[in-house]
């Protein structure tokens, strides 16, 4: 804080840390009992004095923890959601427990402005602030620092993004850029799947379950450390197989069945180095259909394997600088309808954070990423790429400095990407974000960032042949630019009430569509749209009662997007393929010492565009925790109508199913 008279602080102090006694339950100490004395003016000074770093990572008030969550993703250090100048929400994983889900995309729509859909059993449409699809190409994705997005088309492959969810630490979810220091893709979110250290999944663990649609699951992990205490490792597998959805005039057959397994070591061989060592494996059988016209086109049993090795070595020099190196390899083997894609990525990324006098904290970096596919097509395919084999690579500096204007109240953060993209040339995308701490319980922040989401290897190269029509790519496409305002305001009132709000308007351009090149036997894409977007989000949670927690978050978004004439079906389907209106409402009990019920419910507005009706979702979750090795949970999720339909894909794209009511249960061993 700015500078108070020592007597203020002692009672600053004094209040601290009676709140900190009320949300855990005990009476607030007297200040003669705090190491026998009433803390004294340098006791207090130590708190109120700390620098930024230091007062991220300290503890005001843990009755409502959202505001102390710990968050890497906004600036790639560590700080916590109350210090971020961004709209950032975090999934802890007892959250993912309690809330009953069995993926990483249904853990999503928990978060605010996240627009989650499921088009059939095993893929979803996922987006954050618009332009919703199936492949959705304006959101970067990351799991432990890995890049997930395909450089195919720029999307994600959900159905393969997994894990032992015992093992996911957190999840953070940006909402708006997040170009300035991980790069383009990331245009209106960054997701950073981020799992537990070595060191904390020590033992052994173990769970089996399954139902109506959640036919069967299981998964084991065991993990232990040398005896010298340095090296801490892990290694876990897992299983499941999920039924399919439905369809009210034909039955399609979308089953899914998938089995992976993975380990990870951390090495600590001194007080200052971290090595980390990891990967993991998966193979899957799928189905599904994919619709031209009225024409349906089964596609059963394709069939997609991949694994990827992630080594990563961390310094810390001093107190308040260090250093980190990192390398992966992914490789993904995908057979579908449309192409056999096998593509290599290889990373290399450096970073350095430091302070240098003493308002200033300097983070940045260089990177280097060479991808090499081969994309060849399967007989009687109506699809390929010239030429089917391609490397390329994408280098990459970034730099951020914040600066501490005024002490502990206002930081001004100024950063810039640099990239060097195969397809588009050089992009450069710039930030500014502007944080006031107005005290420990409100804070109002503010950001100005350009973001692109560059063209892809199937937008430049694809040739589509179909009888009457023959699509191709485009080489001279520009990148999407976007220019996104932010603005946001969160507060802690009381310890046990804690609210976010995040307002934002975005400018698009050079929006890639497709669009006729010969009215109706020719078409391309080509860099033609533009348009803007507005919308608000808004979180809270509120503790009830020692044993009673209410959260709940509402999103509003508005598109307008222009295109050429013979590219409207392009700007409609990015105008209305996302919901105007989001909402959700989860209400968590402990009811005696050892169950647990908890209610969630989700209100997704209508997309007109897709011919898709809102809908109310309603899940449950009744869990019984008898001691610290055994956990039982019965899940019922869908419980208000027996399907429903979430999104319709593009034609040529997956013939989409309606989501079923479900009911699975489950046992988990921790010893």
């Amino acid at each position: 804080m700015l500078s108070t008279t020592p007597s203020l602080r002692a009672l600053v102090l004094s209040l601290i840390v009676a709140m900190a006694s009320s949300a855990s339950g005990q009476s607030p100490p007297d200040p003669s009992d705090i190491g026998g004395a009433a803390p004294s003016a340098d006791s207090s000074d130590d708190l109120l004095n700390l620098d930024l770093e230091q007062l991220s990572n300290t503890s005001v008030s843990v009755a409502v923890e959202s505001f102390d969550e710990t968050v890497t993703s906004v600036t790639r250090q560590e700080s916590t959601v109350g210090m971020s100048p961004a709209a950032v929400y975090v999934i802890t994983n007892d959250m993912i427990r309690r809330s009953g889900v069995r993926s990483i995309p249904e853990a999503l729509r928990l978060v605010p402005g996240v627009n989650v859909a499921k088009i059939d059993s095993n893929k979803w449409a996922i987006s954050i602030r618009g332009f919703n699809d199936q492949y959705t190409n304006k959101l970067l994705v990351q799991i432990d620092g890995r890049s997930v997005y395909s450089p195919l088309f720029g999307g994600v492959y959900w159905d393969v993004q997994d894990l032992l969810l015992e093992d996911v630490e957190r999840i953070e979810v940006v909402r708006g850029p997040g170009a300035t220091v991980w790069g383009s893709n990331a245009v209106n979110g960054v997701i950073n799947v981020i799992t537990k250290q070595a060191a904390d999944t020590t033992g052994a663990y173990a769970i089996a379950g399954g139902g109506t649609y959640e036919e069967g699951f299981a998964g084991a992990r065991l993990g232990g450390v040398t005896a010298d205490g340095d090296l801490h490792w892990r290694a876990w597998g897992k299983w499941f197989e999920r039924d399919y959805g439905y369809r009210p005039d034909v039955f399609v057959n979308d089953e899914w069945s998938q089995g992976r397994g993975g380990f990870r070591m951390d090495w600590t061989p001194t007080r200052s180095d971290t090595f980390t060592f990891q990967g993991d494996y998966y193979e899957q059988v799928y189905s599904d259909a994919i619709a031209f016209g009225p024409t349906v086109v089964p596609n059963r049993d394709s069939t997609t394997s991949g694994g990827n090795l992630l080594a990563r070595w961390s310094r810390q020099t001093s107190d308040d600088s260090g250093w980190s190196v990192q390398f992966y390899w992914d490789r993904t083997n995908r057979l579908d309808l449309y192409a056999h894609q096998q593509i290599d990525t290889l990373d290399f990324d450096f970073q350095h954070n430091y302070r240098w006098g003493d308002w200033q904290s300097m983070v940045w970096g260089v990177g280097y990423r060479e991808i090499s596919d081969k994309l060849l097509s399967p007989p009687g395919s109506t699809t390929s790429y010239q030429p089917p084999t391609l490397s390329y690579g994408l280098p990459s500096a970034f730099a951020q400095n914040q600066t501490e204007l005024a002490e502990d109240r206002l930081f001004l953060t100024l950063g810039v990407k640099l990239e060097d993209n195969y397809f588009s040339g050089v992009q450069v995308q710039p930030s500014v974000r502007l944080l006031l701490a107005i005290d420990q319980q409100r804070a109002l922040w503010g950001a100005v960032s350009r973001a692109v989401r560059t063209p892809t290897r199937s937008e430049d190269a694809v040739t589509v042949s179909l009888p009457s029509l023959v699509f191709t790519g485009n080489r001279d496409l520009k990148a999407e630019d976007l220019m996104a305002y932010e603005l946001g305001y969160r507060a802690q009132p009381t310890e046990y009430l804690s609210w976010d709000a995040a307002a934002f308007y975005n400018v698009y351009d050079n929006l890639i569509n497709s669009t006729f090149t010969t009215f109706p036997t020719a078409a391309t894409y080509a860099s033609t749209g533009n348009g803007h977007g507005y919308g608000l989000e808004l979180t809270g949670k509120l503790q009830m009662a020692p044993n009673w927690k209410i959260s709940g978050n509402y999103s509003f978004l508005r598109l307008d997007v222009d295109t050429e004439p013979l590219a409207s079906l392009s700007g409609t389907r990015s105008e209305q393929g996302s919901p105007r209106n989001q909402a959700l409402l989860w209400s968590s009990w402990d009811l005696a010492e050892d169950w647990e019920l908890d209610v969630i419910t989700r209100y997704v507005d209508s997309l007109p565009a897709l011919d898709v009706d809102s809908n109310v979702a309603l899940d449950l979750r009744v869990g019984w925790r008898p001691n610290d090795v055994l956990e039982c949970a019965v899940v019922a999720q869908n419980l208000l109508d027996s399907t429903h339909r979430e999104f319709i894909g593009q034609q040529g794209t997956t013939l989409p199913t309606e989501r079923r009511r479900g009911v699975y249960g489950s046992i988990q061993w921790r010893w």
